[in-house]
Protein backbone atom coordinates (compact mmCIF):
# COMPACT_ATOMS: atom_id res chain seq x y z
CA UNK A 1 0.00 0.00 0.00
CA UNK A 2 1.89 3.17 -0.98
CA UNK A 3 2.49 5.59 1.94
CA UNK A 4 2.75 9.77 1.67
CA UNK A 5 5.53 11.64 1.42
CA UNK A 6 8.23 12.95 4.06
CA UNK A 7 8.92 9.45 5.62
CA UNK A 8 12.78 10.24 6.07
CA UNK A 9 13.05 12.44 8.76
CA UNK A 10 14.39 16.11 7.93
CA UNK A 11 17.82 17.52 8.93
CA UNK A 12 18.70 21.54 8.56
CA UNK A 13 22.39 19.99 6.52
CA UNK A 14 22.89 23.35 5.82
CA UNK A 15 24.20 24.19 9.78
CA UNK A 16 26.57 20.89 9.99
CA UNK A 17 30.29 21.72 9.90
CA UNK A 18 32.08 20.22 7.40
CA UNK A 19 33.48 17.81 9.99
CA UNK A 20 29.73 16.62 11.29
CA UNK A 21 28.58 16.43 7.47
CA UNK A 22 31.16 14.31 6.74
CA UNK A 23 30.41 12.01 9.73
CA UNK A 24 26.71 11.98 8.59
CA UNK A 25 27.59 10.59 5.35
CA UNK A 26 30.18 7.91 6.48
CA UNK A 27 27.10 6.51 8.60
CA UNK A 28 24.50 7.20 5.94
CA UNK A 29 27.17 5.53 3.80
CA UNK A 30 27.81 2.53 5.71
CA UNK A 31 24.09 1.65 6.07
CA UNK A 32 23.85 2.00 2.06
CA UNK A 33 26.67 -0.04 1.12
CA UNK A 34 25.74 -3.04 3.88
CA UNK A 35 22.10 -3.17 2.82
CA UNK A 36 22.90 -2.42 -0.70
CA UNK A 37 22.31 0.61 -3.06
CA UNK A 38 20.54 -1.84 -5.81
CA UNK A 39 18.22 -3.23 -3.42
CA UNK A 40 16.95 -0.11 -2.28
CA UNK A 41 16.23 1.49 -5.47
CA UNK A 42 19.29 4.33 -5.21
CA UNK A 43 22.41 3.49 -6.79
CA UNK A 44 22.14 6.00 -9.10
CA UNK A 45 22.15 9.06 -6.79
CA UNK A 46 24.32 7.09 -4.13
CA UNK A 47 27.05 6.71 -6.41
CA UNK A 48 27.18 10.44 -7.20
CA UNK A 49 27.06 11.31 -3.43
CA UNK A 50 29.37 8.88 -2.62
CA UNK A 51 31.65 10.91 -5.24
CA UNK A 52 30.58 14.36 -3.86
CA UNK A 53 31.20 13.39 -0.46
CA UNK A 54 34.52 12.41 -1.28
CA UNK A 55 35.29 15.94 -2.79
CA UNK A 56 34.18 17.49 0.71
CA UNK A 57 36.79 15.37 2.23
CA UNK A 58 39.01 16.42 -0.13
CA UNK A 59 39.05 19.78 0.63
CA UNK A 60 38.57 19.56 4.33
CA UNK A 61 42.10 17.28 4.79
CA UNK A 62 44.35 19.71 3.73
CA UNK A 63 42.76 22.75 5.43
CA UNK A 64 41.65 21.19 9.18
CA UNK A 65 45.26 20.53 10.25
CA UNK A 66 46.84 23.53 9.41
CA UNK A 67 49.76 25.21 10.95
CA UNK A 68 47.32 27.93 10.79
CA UNK A 69 43.68 27.01 11.62
CA UNK A 70 44.27 28.53 15.50
CA UNK A 71 44.81 31.82 14.56
CA UNK A 72 42.42 31.52 11.78
CA UNK A 73 39.75 30.80 14.37
CA UNK A 74 40.97 33.58 16.92
CA UNK A 75 40.80 35.97 13.60
CA UNK A 76 37.30 34.96 13.14
CA UNK A 77 35.99 35.81 16.43
CA UNK A 78 38.29 39.24 16.60
CA UNK A 79 36.34 40.39 13.65
CA UNK A 80 32.98 39.16 14.57
CA UNK A 81 33.47 40.59 18.18
CA UNK A 82 33.66 44.31 16.61
CA UNK A 83 30.98 43.31 14.10
CA UNK A 84 28.94 42.69 17.19
CA UNK A 85 29.80 46.07 18.82
CA UNK A 86 29.06 48.02 15.97
CA UNK A 87 25.58 46.81 16.54
CA UNK A 88 25.36 47.20 19.93
CA UNK A 89 26.41 50.55 19.70
CA UNK A 90 24.01 51.09 16.84
CA UNK A 91 20.91 49.47 19.54
CA UNK A 92 21.66 51.21 22.32
CA UNK A 93 21.14 54.27 20.61
CA UNK A 94 17.30 53.28 19.41
CA UNK A 95 15.67 55.13 21.86
CA UNK A 96 18.12 58.02 22.24
CA UNK A 97 16.87 61.33 23.56
CA UNK A 98 18.30 62.73 20.56
CA UNK A 99 16.65 62.59 16.64
CA UNK A 100 20.43 62.04 15.04
CA UNK A 101 21.46 59.47 16.93
CA UNK A 102 17.80 57.49 16.63
CA UNK A 103 18.03 57.98 12.75
CA UNK A 104 21.93 56.96 12.74
CA UNK A 105 20.88 53.82 15.13
CA UNK A 106 18.26 53.16 12.46
CA UNK A 107 20.44 53.95 9.27
CA UNK A 108 23.27 51.42 10.78
CA UNK A 109 21.30 48.72 11.73
CA UNK A 110 19.23 48.82 8.04
CA UNK A 111 22.83 48.14 6.47
CA UNK A 112 23.95 45.09 8.84
CA UNK A 113 20.43 43.55 8.46
CA UNK A 114 21.28 43.44 4.67
CA UNK A 115 24.41 41.43 5.24
CA UNK A 116 22.51 38.98 7.98
CA UNK A 117 24.15 36.93 9.99
CA UNK A 118 28.03 37.77 9.30
CA UNK A 119 28.91 35.09 12.32
CA UNK A 120 27.30 32.46 10.76
CA UNK A 121 28.72 33.07 7.20
CA UNK A 122 31.53 31.09 5.35
CA UNK A 123 34.93 32.01 6.35
CA UNK A 124 35.43 33.02 2.70
CA UNK A 125 31.65 34.74 2.33
CA UNK A 126 32.26 36.36 5.78
CA UNK A 127 34.93 38.02 4.61
CA UNK A 128 33.43 38.75 1.00
CA UNK A 129 30.26 40.59 3.21
CA UNK A 130 32.38 42.23 5.46
CA UNK A 131 33.67 43.76 2.40
CA UNK A 132 30.94 44.91 1.28
CA UNK A 133 29.61 45.57 4.61
CA UNK A 134 32.68 48.04 5.37
CA UNK A 135 31.87 49.91 1.33
CA UNK A 136 28.45 50.60 2.45
CA UNK A 137 29.83 52.09 5.78
CA UNK A 138 32.43 54.53 4.30
CA UNK A 139 30.33 56.20 1.73
CA UNK A 140 29.65 59.85 1.98
CA UNK A 141 26.09 60.00 2.67
CA UNK A 142 26.85 57.32 6.02
CA UNK A 143 29.20 59.50 7.16
CA UNK A 144 26.68 61.58 9.53
CA UNK A 145 25.55 58.71 11.14
CA UNK A 146 28.76 56.75 11.74
CA UNK A 147 30.07 60.37 13.13
CA UNK A 148 26.55 60.13 15.33
CA UNK A 149 27.66 57.05 16.73
CA UNK A 150 31.26 57.30 17.24
CA UNK A 151 32.41 54.26 15.04
CA UNK A 152 34.90 55.40 13.02
CA UNK A 153 37.40 53.52 15.36
CA UNK A 154 34.99 50.22 14.68
CA UNK A 155 35.06 50.82 11.18
CA UNK A 156 38.85 51.02 11.37
CA UNK A 157 39.41 48.18 13.95
CA UNK A 158 36.85 45.57 11.44
CA UNK A 159 39.07 46.82 7.97
CA UNK A 160 42.31 45.76 9.64
CA UNK A 161 40.75 42.37 11.46
CA UNK A 162 39.53 41.49 7.87
CA UNK A 163 42.04 42.25 6.19
CA UNK A 164 44.48 40.34 8.45
CA UNK A 165 42.01 37.17 8.36
CA UNK A 166 42.06 37.21 4.74
CA UNK A 167 46.26 36.53 5.11
CA UNK A 168 45.87 34.07 7.26
CA UNK A 169 43.24 32.03 4.83
CA UNK A 170 45.47 32.90 2.11
CA UNK A 171 48.56 31.73 4.35
CA UNK A 172 46.51 28.26 4.79
CA UNK A 173 45.84 27.71 1.08
CA UNK A 174 49.82 28.39 -0.14
CA UNK A 175 50.52 25.98 3.47
CA UNK A 176 48.71 23.10 1.20
CA UNK A 177 49.98 23.74 -1.78
CA UNK A 178 47.61 25.06 -4.19
CA UNK A 179 44.02 26.38 -3.15
CA UNK A 180 41.37 23.07 -3.43
CA UNK A 181 40.35 22.99 -7.02
CA UNK A 182 36.57 23.12 -5.89
CA UNK A 183 36.09 25.08 -3.01
CA UNK A 184 34.75 23.98 0.14
CA UNK A 185 31.16 26.07 -0.43
CA UNK A 186 30.86 24.46 -4.01
CA UNK A 187 31.77 20.76 -2.81
CA UNK A 188 28.96 21.21 -0.24
CA UNK A 189 26.43 22.85 -2.13
CA UNK A 190 26.77 19.44 -4.52
CA UNK A 191 26.75 16.87 -1.24
CA UNK A 192 24.19 18.52 -0.45
CA UNK A 193 21.94 18.46 -3.21
CA UNK A 194 22.73 15.17 -3.86
CA UNK A 195 21.65 14.28 -0.11
CA UNK A 196 18.23 15.76 -1.14
CA UNK A 197 18.09 14.15 -4.31
CA UNK A 198 18.47 10.75 -2.16
CA UNK A 199 15.54 11.28 -0.11
CA UNK A 200 13.10 12.54 -2.49
CA UNK A 201 14.42 9.43 -4.48
CA UNK A 202 13.32 7.36 -1.76
CA UNK A 203 10.22 8.78 -1.04
CA UNK A 204 9.10 8.45 -4.29
CA UNK A 205 9.54 4.54 -4.08
CA UNK A 206 7.68 4.53 -1.04
CA UNK A 207 5.07 6.78 -2.68
CA UNK A 208 5.18 4.25 -5.12
CA UNK A 209 5.19 0.98 -3.92
CA UNK A 210 4.76 1.09 0.08
CA UNK A 211 7.43 0.87 2.73
CA UNK A 212 7.20 -3.07 2.86
CA UNK A 213 8.52 -2.76 -0.92
CA UNK A 214 11.82 -4.44 0.39
CA UNK A 215 12.96 -5.20 3.03
CA UNK A 216 16.12 -3.46 2.35
CA UNK A 217 13.62 -0.34 1.79
CA UNK A 218 12.23 -1.27 5.37
CA UNK A 219 15.42 -0.77 7.03
CA UNK A 220 17.20 1.34 5.11
CA UNK A 221 14.08 4.07 6.37
CA UNK A 222 14.41 2.84 9.70
CA UNK A 223 17.92 3.14 10.24
CA UNK A 224 17.91 6.26 8.43
CA UNK A 225 15.46 8.01 10.26
CA UNK A 226 17.37 7.14 13.60
CA UNK A 227 20.61 8.53 11.88
CA UNK A 228 18.86 11.64 11.20
CA UNK A 229 17.16 12.15 14.28
CA UNK A 230 20.71 11.63 16.35
CA UNK A 231 22.47 14.17 14.38
CA UNK A 232 19.11 16.62 14.88
CA UNK A 233 19.84 15.67 18.74
CA UNK A 234 23.42 17.40 17.52
CA UNK A 235 22.62 20.15 16.46
CA UNK A 236 19.92 21.24 19.09
CA UNK A 237 22.87 20.44 22.03
CA UNK A 238 24.96 22.87 20.14
CA UNK A 239 22.13 25.71 19.75
CA UNK A 240 21.47 25.14 23.44
CA UNK A 241 25.27 25.55 24.44
CA UNK A 242 25.22 28.80 22.48
CA UNK A 243 21.94 29.72 23.97
CA UNK A 244 23.65 28.79 27.39
CA UNK A 245 27.12 30.93 26.77
CA UNK A 246 25.33 34.05 25.26
CA UNK A 247 22.65 34.37 28.42
CA UNK A 248 19.79 33.05 26.30
CA UNK A 249 20.16 35.01 22.89
CA UNK A 250 21.17 32.41 20.32
CA UNK A 251 20.35 32.04 17.13
CA UNK A 252 16.41 30.87 16.52
CA UNK A 253 16.67 29.84 13.08
CA UNK A 254 17.03 26.47 11.46
CA UNK A 255 17.48 27.66 7.74
CA UNK A 256 21.22 29.01 8.01
CA UNK A 257 23.88 29.45 5.23
CA UNK A 258 26.49 26.69 4.71
CA UNK A 259 29.55 26.85 6.38
CA UNK A 260 32.48 27.54 3.98
CA UNK A 261 34.19 25.91 7.01
CA UNK A 262 37.36 25.52 7.76
CA UNK A 263 37.03 27.30 3.83
CA UNK A 264 32.87 27.79 7.06
CA UNK A 265 31.36 27.97 10.73
CA UNK A 266 34.49 27.38 9.33
CA UNK A 267 33.42 26.65 11.58
CA UNK A 268 35.44 25.63 14.17
CA UNK A 269 33.68 27.82 17.02
CA UNK A 270 30.27 28.25 17.59
CA UNK A 271 28.59 31.20 15.88
CA UNK A 272 26.99 33.79 17.89
CA UNK A 273 23.43 35.39 17.37
CA UNK A 274 22.13 37.36 14.61
CA UNK A 275 22.29 41.18 14.10
CA UNK A 276 19.04 42.72 15.75
CA UNK A 277 16.10 42.91 12.96
CA UNK A 278 15.19 46.75 13.35
CA UNK A 279 12.27 48.64 11.78
CA UNK A 280 12.36 49.96 8.22
CA UNK A 281 13.51 53.65 8.07
CA UNK A 282 13.94 56.08 5.23
CA UNK A 283 17.56 56.42 4.08
CA UNK A 284 19.75 59.47 4.78
CA UNK A 285 19.50 62.42 2.83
Amino acid sequence: MPMEKDVLVRVPFARFRNETLVEFFNDELAVIKRLGAGAIGIKAVSDDLIVAAGDVVAVLDPLKGSFFTPDIVEQDLLRNGVVRTVSTKANSKLHDPAADKRLAARNVLLVLKNYGNIPRRTYDDGTAAIDDLLRELNKTEMLPNVTALKLADDIADLTAANTRFAELMQARYQEAGTRPLVPMKEARARAEELQYKLIKRVEAIVTLNGIDFSPELTSFVQEYNAIAKRYKNILASEKGRRKASTGGNANNDDETTPEDTPDAPDPDVDAPEETPETPPVAPTS
